[in-house]
């Protein structure tokens, strides 16, 4: 049940968030509905769920206390808060699960709809009980759940109680020693707690919506990124987001951006993990083998890949000992690589591009890194004809679903670029 129900609730908030609602008043009123649908979701299916003989006669009587507040503040002709089938007592429980639900609800009239306190999201009461059971069943501890939100035990205590006096079960054995879950708050768990992963993070999501992109935004780039890293895509992205500190590492390492820290990274689209979600930076790439014309005149041009390790070649590689990288080519549709032996080797590209415009030899790397100097004819590329197109560069990061407004700003820059550069 909970992953349907986690898909729903960030379906709804997603839904709500429509392109009208761009407000901080329709925000609150968006997450208070969200507020309102997704916790009596949750526990009408966990008291569905459970077998009757764990009810407890004691919170049944606590259901009936909280029942009575509601039914005389609302007065007896006003409509059912929580739908038109909501069911009567059963005659083998006899727990009015409905009314437990909208007692639930509607507590402490904290979800009303005053807008007047709007500076902050609500504190939704349903939610806050549901934290503090997750506090505790996760620390085994009133104490560190008490540490952890905030609050004093006895606070603790009695969210805990009214949680499971409105649901008619115990969720947990205390002791003077020991905190320990029941049956039935084991299952309550296992439901709820990824559930409210995912209200946090729409909850979250509403809050930054209309926010104004701040922040440091730290970037692992490759060195070979040459229209990320040539300036205007980066200055014209500060210049629009004041707020906004980029942090750029140069790096042609693998690593995992999330673990180390990085919002996003930019590489090639062939080599970024599955997992990740990537926006185009780039166009469709090829590399090229390039040398000075000095050297095709004093040694020749070859005419297939293969003559390639019989000339001085310029290599690359990512770190030392590890061997130099294999050149890759296609022919008539299948891919092949030649293993030259470099004359030099290195993992810095400019001395790579300096070195075959003074006539040391072959290179081989991007077209976009050799564009200038095969425009001004300091280099000529050669065997062409042999360099297939691949997939360019991407941004990528983690998760679509939960960008902070720094991050949301650099891929809607990037895109509008891309789009830009691709209509010109």
């Amino acid at each position: 049940m909970a992953l349907p129900f986690c898909v729903a609730a960030v379906s709804m908030l997603e839904g709500l968030f429509g392109a009208a609602a761009t407000t901080r008043t329709e925000v609150v009123r968006a997450a208070k509905t969200l507020a309102r649908s997704i916790i009596p979701v949750v526990m009408a299916q966990f008291l569905r769920e459970m077998p009757s003989r764990q009810r407890l006669s004691s919170d049944v009587r606590g259901a009936a206390l909280c029942r009575t507040r509601l039914h005389r503040s609302r007065g007896p002709s006003h409509p059912p808060a929580f739908g038109a089938q909501t069911a009567r007592p059963s005659a083998h429980s006899g727990i009015d699960h409905g009314w437990q639900i909208r007692a639930l609800q509607k507590r402490d009239n904290l979800l009303s709809d005053d807008e007047g306190s709007n500076r902050h999201l609500p504190m939704i009461s349903e939610l806050n009980t549901v934290s503090v059971f997750l506090a505790v069943a996760e620390t085994r501890s009133f104490r560190a759940a008490s540490e952890r939100l905030g609050v004093t035990r006895p606070a603790i205590s009695q969210a805990l109680r009214r949680l499971e006096n409105a649901l008619g079960v115990a969720l947990v054995h205390r002791t003077t020693r020991s905190v320990a879950l029941t049956e039935a708050g084991a299952l309550f768990y296992s439901e709820v707690a990824p559930a409210m992963t995912e209200i946090a993070a729409a909850i979250g999501r509403a809050a930054d919506r209309d926010a104004a992109p701040s922040g440091l935004l730290r970037l692992a780039v490759s060195s070979i990124a040459d229209d990320f890293l040539s300036g205007p895509l980066l200055s014209g992205f500060v210049e629009a987001y004041p707020g906004v500190r980029i942090d750029v590492v140069v790096t042609d390492d693998e690593f995992d951006i999330v673990a180390e820290g990085y919002d996003a990274g930019v590489r090639l689209g062939e080599v970024i993990a599955q997992d990740m979600i990537a926006v185009a930076v780039s166009g469709d790439q090829r590399q090229l083998v390039v040398a000075a014309p000095d050297y095709l005149r004093r040694f020749g041009t070859p005419a297939h890949p293969h003559e390639l390790v019989a000339h001085a070649c310029i290599g690359w590689r990512p770190a030392p000992g590890v061997a130099p990288y294999r050149w890759e080519f296609e022919e008539d549709g299948r891919p092949f690589s030649v293993t030259v032996d470099p004359r030099v080797t290195t993992n810095e590209m400019r001395l790579m591009v300096n070195a075959a415009r003074a006539g040391g030899g072959f290179t081989f790397g991007l077209e976009e890194t050799f564009r200038p100097h095969l425009v001004s004819g300091e280099l000529v590329a050669v065997l062409e004809h042999y360099c297939p197109w691949f997939p360019g560069f991407f941004l990528y990061f983690p998760d679509r679903r939960n960008l902070a407004p720094k991050l949301r700003a650099l891929i809607e820059h990037v895109r509008k670029r891309r789009m830009s550069s691709t209509a010109a």
